[in-house]
């Protein structure tokens, strides 16, 4: 439910309450007369409003917590004594037009509270369920499963089951979310794909069993930074062999023009250095800087690489 909304069945509950303390007012202006009997009209609209409250499953209560913020509404109908005439017809029109905003809105396409509340619920859920595949908890892995949550929500910090099991290369669960409905190419924070977070986390077989399940090998992330790129940055040369393998582009570039060949080439990967160049990788692109893999070898004193890459045609 948006936020509009929500005010708007706040206010309605508030409009109840100033209501029925106008009744009550009334009643105080000569102690020995009784108070009179509610007006049929506001009978009438707070029924319509505690139908309102069970559609959309918002305890009343809720609304006195906007009831100070009433006091200080404007008009000089809001503002009258207890008791006067203009108070009650000034209070019943106010919550007539809420109620009736609210009935639209709910009879309309707005969603339900009580989706909005079951869906926070079960995003603490994913985050139990992701905390207890990080750390190992098979038992309330298993308690959390038997729940049928939704497998492709978010945790609260944007993090996924099937990418929380893949970090953790806890292939047995893997494959039993993906059984479950857990999608392969569902992102998680920083645009980040279950197999795109294995090779991130160094987990080499997790990466590889997400491959074998049909994970695309063309993802990237929030910086354009894709398979062959993470799997040359942390040396995961098998990683590296099965992509090419799939059709991964060996040349393809990040956003600021880094490729697979210039992370291997800095981190002293050689044997990866090798693989790409075998499969054609050009050492003479440039990133955004200027700066080619053969740059980035010399700096980084990787004597080695820096002679394949001459081999290969580097300058």
């Amino acid at each position: 439910m948006n936020a509009t909304m929500h005010v708007r069945l706040l206010w309605a509950a508030v409009a109840v309450l100033l209501a029925l303390q106008v009744i009550g007012w009334a009643g105080r202006d000569i102690e020995v007369r009784p108070p009179p009997e509610p007006d049929p009209a506001l009978a009438a609209m707070v029924a319509r409003l505690e139908r309102l409250e069970q559609r959309v499953a918002v305890p009343f209560a809720e609304g006195r917590v906007a009831g100070r913020a009433a006091a200080d509404a404007e008009g000089p109908d809001r503002r009258a004594a207890p008791g006067s005439p203009g108070a009650l017809p000034t209070v019943l029109a106010a919550l007539a037009q809420r109620v009736a905003a609210l009935e639209a809105a709910v009879d309309g396409n707005a969603p339900d509270v009580a989706d909005s509340h079951r869906a926070t619920a079960e995003r603490e859920l994913i985050g139990r369920l992701n905390a207890a595949l990080a750390g190992g908890d098979e038992r309330e892995i298993v308690r959390l499963l038997a729940l049928g949550l939704d497998l492709n929500r978010r945790d609260e910090d944007g993090q996924t089951p099937l990418a929380a099991a893949a970090i953790a290369g806890r292939l047995a669960d893997m494959d039993t979310l993906l059984t479950g409905g857990a999608r392969l190419e569902r992102k998680a924070r920083r645009g980040m794909t279950p197999l795109l977070a294995a090779i991130e986390a160094g987990q080499e077989d997790a990466a590889l069993r997400l491959l074998d399940r049909g994970a695309s090998v063309t993802a990237v992330d929030k910086n354009g930074e894709g398979v062959l790129l993470w799997a040359a940055f942390n040396g995961l040369d098998g990683v590296a062999a099965r992509a090419l393998q799939l059709g991964a582009v060996v040349d393809h570039q990040a956003y600021d023009g880094t490729t697979a060949l210039m992370d291997a080439s800095r981190r002293g990967y050689i044997a990866l250095v090798r693989r790409l160049l075998a499969a054609g990788a050009d050492p003479n692109v440039r990133d955004k800087a200027g700066r080619s893999a053969l740059a980035y070898a010399v700096e980084k004193g990787h004597d080695d690489v820096a002679a394949l890459l001459r081999q290969h045609g580097a300058r």
